[in-house]
């Protein structure tokens, strides 16, 4: 797919939205929100729409709530009555590893919460509630909870809901062949996206009826079930002040998240994790939504490097199955080609423990990370990025970026603007080249000066004053 292609995609599909005849249900439509211009989003559009009620994994889902209601409840949470109604802030954040279950800080939202209590002079009322992304039952999740303010959602409703929602797909599905039926590349099974999304809006809407939040944070991406929940909230309870939060990086062609859509389906506040977006969505958004502010980022942190004269290389892939195989295999072949460089493969946390990732032999100059990420970046020279965050994480630490591109993919790189060729390569051969650049630690000037930039320290100061 060209940039064309790709603008023209964005277009159809954002007039739908914006369409007086589109609903709620019709924005609970993943497919209709275009994210980014990332190989993975982009193949959902080319990929015949069988293969992609099978890449995400809908069968199995269907499954896992028909097998499994009588197990998971709607939401699990430690009820304690009265005494946590009235909530100052209700987070939403998604769990994507066991381990993160109890830590101190959220792995997206950083030390917010401790930032906000001591801010407090009457200590702030704050709950979590954990989109579960890991591959273990809510409820034995639940029982390995330590934390009392967290809820952990489940990957199903009540019988009755989940076929009122399979319903209104249904209904959507017809009302498309009647009203939009000259939009391309919309079959069936894109509308099965509807039910997770409905289903996300309503337990939520149910934590927000027992915990009584004066303002909802949520992960803002440009996904449909953010839209869907902020409408929702709307629906519910006007007062309730909503506030998006753009954690990650964005692209030069990232859409739907600077894409305003119709009243009630745009948060009230949005906060972003620096200056950087902070203009993108000023441009984008200007009056429809209240405000847009920097809360920051944890992502923006020093490591204790002196001079750095090692050989190894880290390779970090982002939260997808075909790009952490796509930068493994890499991995193996780049340590093979050169066996005096020593190679981290640093998986993403929800790719830890995905075993079928990794039954090739692996050389021995090569190390699959269970180390911390400060940890890996104190022992690295360069990093092999595509798209992910770590790349601002170790330009503030003076570590050599290069970005893996395939010859024929749309250039997602999140510092392509200024990103100079010489620091592309297309396969682990173009490694070479980089190892013999002279003075290359100088070129890591600029990364460092738009990296402090994009990611600000955590500041919560203002959100008292919403």
């Amino acid at each position: 797919m060209n940039i064309k292609e790709y603008i023209k995609i964005c277009k159809i599909y954002d007039n739908i939205l914006l369409s007086d005849k589109s609903s709620i249900v019709t924005h609970a439509i993943s497919k209709l929100h275009v994210l980014k211009e990332h190989p993975e989003t982009i193949n959902y559009f080319t990929n015949s729409p069988f293969v992609g009620f099978i890449k995400n994994k809908y069968i199995k889902k269907i499954l896992y709530f028909f097998f499994n209601f009588l197990i998971e409840k709607n939401f699990f949470y430690y009820n304690e009555s009265q005494t946590t109604s009235n909530l100052d802030y209700l987070i939403i954040s998604p769990l994507i590893n066991k381990k993160f279950l109890n830590s101190k800080e959220d792995f997206y939202f950083g030390n917010i919460e401790s930032k906000l209590k001591n801010k407090s002079k009457n200590k702030s009322k704050i709950y979590y509630v954990y989109r579960n992304f890991t591959e273990i039952n809510g409820k034995f999740l639940f029982k390995s909870l330590k934390k009392k303010n967290r809820i952990i959602l489940s990957q199903k409703s009540d019988l009755f809901s989940e076929i009122s929602f399979l319903f209104l797909a249904f209904l959507e599905f017809l009302k498309f062949k009647f009203i939009f039926k000259k939009v391309n590349n919309i079959s069936i099974f894109d509308f099965f996206s509807i039910i997770p999304n409905l289903r996300l809006s309503k337990q939520i809407i149910e934590i927000i009826k027992i915990k009584k939040p004066r303002i909802v944070i949520y992960t803002f991406e440009g996904h449909a079930w953010e839209r869907v929940l902020n409408k929702s909230i709307k629906k519910f309870n006007k007062e309730i002040i909503t506030l998006g939060y753009q954690f990650s990086i964005t692209t030069k062609y990232q859409h739907s998240i600077f894409r305003p859509l119709k009243n009630g389906y745009n948060p009230d506040y949005i906060l972003t994790s620096g200056n950087i977006t902070k203009k993108k969505f000023l441009d984008s958004y200007k009056n429809l939504v209240k405000n847009v502010k920097v809360l920051g980022s944890n992502k923006l942190f020093y490591v204790n490097r002196k001079k750095n004269n090692n050989n190894h290389i880290l390779i970090v892939p982002e939260a997808f199955f075909l790009e952490t195989k796509k930068m493994f295999d890499f991995s193996i072949k780049a340590s093979v080609l050169f066996p005096h460089k020593k190679f981290i493969f640093r998986p993403h946390p929800m790719f830890f423990n995905n075993a079928s990732l990794y039954k090739q032999q692996i050389p021995r100059n090569m190390l699959i990370s269970k180390n911390s990420l400060k940890e890996d970046l104190l022992k690295s020279k360069f990093l092999v990025f595509r798209g992910t965050a770590v790349v601002f994480q170790a330009c503030v630490n003076n570590i050599i970026p290069i970005f893996l591109k395939n010859k024929n993919e749309l250039n997602f790189n999140p510092m392509a603007e200024f990103f100079p060729k010489i620091l592309n390569i297309h396969d682990e051969k173009g490694l070479s080249k980089i190892f013999c650049i002279k003075n290359i630690q100088s070129k890591n000037k600029i990364f460092k000066k738009y990296s402090k930039k994009y990611f600000k320290n955590i500041n919560t100061n203002f959100l008292s004053n919403i």
